[in-house]
């Protein structure tokens, strides 16, 4: 059965845009520039990143504490971690990402359809380069910085704050995003629906693409309502013809 909503909100990174330069990319440009020998790889950081992620309303902050705390757990001196965590806030450009398939188009014509918001962690100057990176400055009737405008996923404050500005319901509303713990979880806090969106390195690993993944899998917690391959299979979902 097709979604039925009278309203959508939209995570951004990793749901929306992706960084044209992985984080592995960037992590070996970091230790490099750093003249450090690497010590945790992209998985790791995506570890400790999703640990501290309710700890911090600055994704530099976020990132510092992170490396500081990697190299703490093997016994390092949390100064290497904060030096490669310089270096990869210097490389990191925040304009340069592309849009996930489909994207902006679906977007733009879901807008056409709904009223549409962006419930993004992030503050408005980095997330705001990204929205003009892969040509959506203007598509969203809402747009809520969670850290800044509200507090950060998965706190239900910035959902409920999209919710007021838009003037839906929550029940009446889905958030689409690619994390289980800040999406998932935030979005279901708040009482909207979920659509959760998995990137490959997230999906459990006896599933090989997320259009074969169940919500009900026992390795998804928060479940989420429904899970799809990316925002380009949302409009089938909410039943709109092409």
């Amino acid at each position: 059965m097709p979604l039925d909503v009278d309203a959508i909100c939209f995570d951004l990174d990793d749901t929306l845009c992706v960084y044209e330069r992985t984080v592995e990319d960037l992590l070996a440009l970091s230790f490099e520039r750093a003249a450090v020998e690497p010590f945790f790889d992209g998985p790791t950081y995506r570890t400790y990143f999703d640990r501290f992620l309710e700890d911090f309303d600055d994704a530099d902050a976020l990132r510092t504490h992170c490396f500081e705390a990697i190299a703490a757990d093997q016994g390092r001196d949390p100064a290497l971690g904060r030096e490669v965590a310089r270096e990869y806030a210097a490389a990191r450009d925040q304009s340069n990402v592309q849009p996930r398939s489909g994207v902006p188009e679906v977007v733009r014509r879901l807008g056409e359809r709904y009223p549409i918001a962006l419930v993004t962690n992030g503050d408005a100057s980095m997330q705001g380069a990204k929205l003009e990176g892969v040509g959506l400055s203007d598509a969203f009737d809402v747009t809520v910085f969670a850290g800044e405008d509200a507090a950060p996923k998965p706190s239900a404050e910035p959902f409920e704050h999209a919710l007021v500005e838009l003037g839906v319901r929550a029940d009446r509303t889905v958030h689409v995003g690619n994390s289980l713990e800040s999406d998932v979880a935030g979005a279901t806090a708040a009482g909207l629906q979920s659509v959760w969106t998995p990137a490959e390195h997230d999906l459990p690993a006896d599933v090989q693409a997320a259009e074969r993944l169940d919500p009900d899998h026992p390795e998804i917690e928060p479940r989420p309502d429904v899970v799809l391959s990316g925002v380009d299979a949302l409009a089938d979902e909410l039943g709109i013809e092409h």
